[in-house]
């Protein structure tokens, strides 16, 4: 609620009290951890702390690879918050292969037409075409 009302240091004591809570009761590698560590990560990206935001994502994909099966739905999640993350700092070639792992999960799990596949796909596209346009301008440049 916090984080949707741009009020980022009450969303961010609370992520990391529910961070620490889960640490202490569940363990570091557990999926409901990394899910703090991704919640987490959400608000610092939100606040453009890139570098924060980025290690968290890479935390919690850590964990999810190490617990759950790479086709898993929060396998999904927290690969294309990345990309989006890498895709807000003009890094799309770090954002498309997150994208398409997304995109892929997605479709096996919950078809071509889902919202979140199409969502997916719609994002590749568009970072497709932002690498364009910066290619283009470089050319010119």
């Amino acid at each position: 609620m916090y984080r949707h009302q741009g009020k980022y240091d009450g969303a961010v004591a609370l992520h990391e009290q529910a961070l620490a809570i889960r640490r202490k009761v569940l363990g570091e590698q557990h999926p409901d951890t990394a899910a703090s560590l991704e919640g987490l990560a959400l608000i610092y990206a939100a606040q453009e702390n890139y570098k924060n935001a980025e290690s968290l994502f890479q935390q919690a994909l850590i964990i999810y690879r190490n617990m759950l099966d790479e086709d898993h739905p929060q396998m999904a999640r927290c690969q294309y918050s990345l990309g989006l993350l890498y895709q807000a700092q003009k890094r799309y070639e770090e954002a498309l292969p997150l994208f398409e792992k997304s995109r892929t999960i997605w479709q096996k799990k919950l078809g071509s037409e889902h919202p979140y596949t199409k969502a997916v796909q719609s994002t590749y596209k568009e970072t497709l075409r932002l690498m364009e346009e910066r290619e283009q301008s470089e050319e010119r440049g």
